[in-house]
């Protein structure tokens, strides 16, 4: 506004000048271009007081009889625009006065603000007019007064202390015994809002205190929310009366936020006032290390968008909700557990090659002592799959662990010089561990004997089928008619241990149906007797496909030592063990190279090729008494037993 004016005053005089010249007859000059934009610029530039040219140090305000009178002091250190407590839409006034004269130079700006223009120096501005109609109106102060002073009838002020501190704007309330006189006129809607008070239970406890305008934004607004017992207003801007707050918002603007400070006490009383100003939601959030009861309403919601615990209430006026709350006291524990360990041992000829895998827990960063067997060469140490330098110390890993889950892997070699012996080394965890597991991973060059450890692992039940097959074998050595004795029925069992038992059987019927061939009465009819000739033939024909089975599988195949047990087989022996102390099983095994094994199946296939041929002429013997074929044709009879 001032620059306009200061600008339409060069023109003028500019124009005036140029006139008088050419009215005189008097030839000049004409000053450039250049020269008129350089004293535009000079008269146009803005004071060094801008933007603080002008103060307000008294204001006074009155309202009796329904008039509102405004007077202002006004201290303009430059011709500038003043701001006036007045807004198109709220209150206007009726008359504008500036030092007993009408004013001049008023103005509104685009947010229906009224300004005006005063000159350098001391001024007084009065302003009257009536108060809107409705129950409540707001006088925005966009400079604020040094010092005010109210003389109010029939209206309660908001927005301004005892001490004369104010808010951005003065909302004014028509009290009740004159809300009567505006019945019968538009009243406008009072402004709504909701209280939202969030609490941070921690080291230090503080409130975050969130006022939503619910009602239309489009006017200024003011409210006092009260505090709770204990609390203090950190943020700055925040004015405080009567230990409330102060709360003013302008136009548009729907929400204002603060930070507040609580003192440490053992309960919290929340009650929601009983006011039709506003409703309060009340939400909670404690750290883990207090322990929180309620007493009062219920809870609506336990847990927030993200999951996270923090009970909210939403009370009606005059409900309560007691909040207690108690200190955790420490209780005498570990903060380290180990849930998880797989140690992986892969046997060599002079080298082992070991991987354990070990998973902590931890509640509190430590140093943890892992102990690895002697001798143990160690190739890598990563902890969540990244690598760390570690130098064992006399066989002593020291592990950097940050409270949190780690996974944590150790590779190592490794000497070995036992043949045929092996036994897991002496490992220390250096704590209580669970879930343990140990897999043996052999090669394809040992025979297993036996496997001893934890309960719950592999076991060798081959031994146990040996001794059944020598009970088998002492009972058929007993039978007189039977071409073998008991320890040949023995040597054959051994060897058929690597079949099938079933298959096994077949070898060991073999011999029993030609016995019922020798010793029972022939059928009469000549297709039975030929049926069961054949049979005979097919059955020979199997069980030595069998024997060759089994000494194929002796000679060529992995020894079937009938292992069983947690998952094992003959290639991978797993045991597992629920917890321990702090050093891990200790299983062994014993076993042979396999080169010994396929040595004791070639002696005993050819003692089986040797055999055989005194077991087939019994056989055959059995097979032809009474004669092999009964048919009208001889020839047939003589292919079969060429065949047989």
């Amino acid at each position: 506004m001032k620059n306009q004016y200061v600008r339409n005053l060069f023109l003028t005089t500019v124009s005036f000048c140029l006139g008088l010249l050419l009215c005189t007859g008097v030839t000049a000059e004409m000053p450039s271009s250049d020269m008129l934009k350089q004293l535009e610029d000079r008269l146009l530039e803005d004071p060094d007081c801008q933007p603080h040219c002008a103060d307000i140090s008294e204001m006074n305000l009155s309202i009796l009889s329904d008039r509102i009178k405004i007077e202002l002091t006004v201290h303009a250190a430059e011709d500038t625009a003043v701001p006036l407590p007045a807004t198109v839409g709220e209150w206007m006034p009726d008359q504008i006065m500036c030092n007993s004269s009408i004013a001049k130079g008023i103005r509104t700006d685009h947010q229906k603000q009224v300004w005006i223009y005063v000159q350098k120096g001391i001024h007084t501005i009065r302003m009257t007019g009536l108060p809107p109609n409705g129950n409540q109106f707001h006088l925005p102060l966009l400079l604020k007064p040094r010092h005010i002073e109210t003389h109010v009838l029939g209206w309660d002020i908001q927005g301004v202390t005892k001490e004369g501190q104010m808010a951005d704007s003065l909302q004014f309330n028509r009290q009740q015994q004159n809300l009567s006189k505006i019945m019968d006129q538009n009243v406008s809607i009072p402004p709504f809002f909701n209280v939202q008070r969030v609490f941070y239970i921690s080291v230090q406890w503080h409130v975050i205190t969130t006022v939503t305008r619910i009602t239309p934004a489009a006017q200024p607004a003011s409210i006092a929310i009260p505090l709770l017992s204990g609390e203090s207003i950190v943020t700055g801007h925040m004015q405080v009366k009567d230990h409330k707050a102060l709360v003013s918002m302008k136009a548009n603007q729907s929400t204002v936020e603060w930070q507040s400070v609580l003192e440490n006490q053992p309960d919290i009383l929340l009650k929601a006032p009983d006011t039709h100003q506003w409703v309060e939601t009340w939400i909670l959030d404690a750290d883990t290390k207090q322990h929180v009861s309620f007493d009062g309403i219920p809870v609506i919601h336990h847990q927030d968008a993200q999951g996270k615990h923090r009970p909210t209430w939403r009370p009606w006026p005059g409900e309560m909700v007691n909040i207690h709350f108690t200190q955790l006291t420490n209780v005498p524990g570990k903060n380290l557990t180990i849930e998880h360990v797989q140690l992986d041992w892969h046997p060599g000829i002079r080298f082992h090659q070991a991987t354990l895998l070990v998973n902590f827990r931890v509640s509190m960063g430590q140093t943890h002592l892992l102990t690895l067997p002697e001798k143990a060469v160690v190739q890598h140490v990563h902890i969540n799959r990244r690598s760390l330098p570690v130098i064992p110390e006399e066989n002593k890993i020291r592990l950097p662990l940050d409270p949190g889950f780690h996974r944590v892997e150790i590779k190592w070699n490794q000497e070995d010089s036992n043949f045929f012996f092996f036994c897991f080394p002496k490992i220390s965890l250096g704590a209580d561990a669970v879930n343990i597991r140990m897999n043996l991973h052999l090669a394809k060059t040992a025979w297993i004997l036996w496997a001893n450890g934890p309960q719950l692992g592999p076991v060798v039940l081959f031994w146990s089928y040996l001794i059944l097959v020598s009970l088998i074998a002492f009972g058929l050595g007993r039978i007189k008619w039977s071409p073998l004795k008991t320890w040949q029925w023995f040597l054959l069992g051994v060897g058929l241990t690597q079949i099938h038992i079933l298959e096994a059987l077949i070898v060991v019927g073999w011999f029993l149906v030609f016995y019922h061939r020798t010793y029972y009465p022939l059928p009469h009819s000549r297709w039975w007797f030929n049926l069961r000739q054949l049979g005979l033939i097919l059955w020979t024909g199997a069980a030595l496909y069998l024997i060759y089975i089994a000494i194929h599988s002796g000679l060529l195949g992995i020894p079937n030592m009938q292992i069983n047990g947690n998952g094992s087989t003959w290639a991978l022996l797993s045991w597992y063990q629920d917890r321990v102390t702090d050093l891990l099983p200790n299983p062994w095994i014993i076993f042979l190279p396999l080169y010994v094994f396929r040595i004791v199946m070639l002696v005993w296939a050819l003692w089986m090729a040797q055999s055989l041929i005194l077991w087939i002429r019994w056989m055959w013997g059995c097979f032809s008494n009474n004669g092999v074929w009964r048919s009208s044709s001889y020839c047939l009879s003589f292919v079969l037993a060429a065949l047989f």
